[in-house]
């Protein structure tokens, strides 16, 4: 399994989005999209906390992931996470 780190100095866009290009690059998934392909992006959102507090996945990080997607041409995202789920799905 291939694994990528890239580390930025602080959380700004300009700075996230060419290190998710890099990583998503590095794993050699852009042959793969295409228009109709449906994606999901499950966040690591553990509690409900600032994105300052490193306990989720910082929203600069997932707006990156879905602007890449974008960029080759995919529109169907869905963005899941079973705490979101379960607060918003009465049982």
């Amino acid at each position: 399994m291939l694994q990528t780190l890239y580390h930025v100095q602080e959380y700004k866009e300009e700075l996230i989005y060419p290190a998710i290009c890099k990583a998503l690059e590095a794993l050699d998934i852009a042959k793969d999209m295409r228009p109709d392909l449906k994606v999901v992006i499950k966040p690591n959102l553990i509690m409900a906390k600032k994105p300052e507090f490193p306990v989720t996945t910082h929203p600069l990080v997932i707006k990156a992931v879905v602007r890449w997607l974008n960029g080759h041409g995919v529109r169907d995202i869905t963005l899941a996470e079973s705490w979101i789920w379960q607060k918003l799905v009465p049982s």
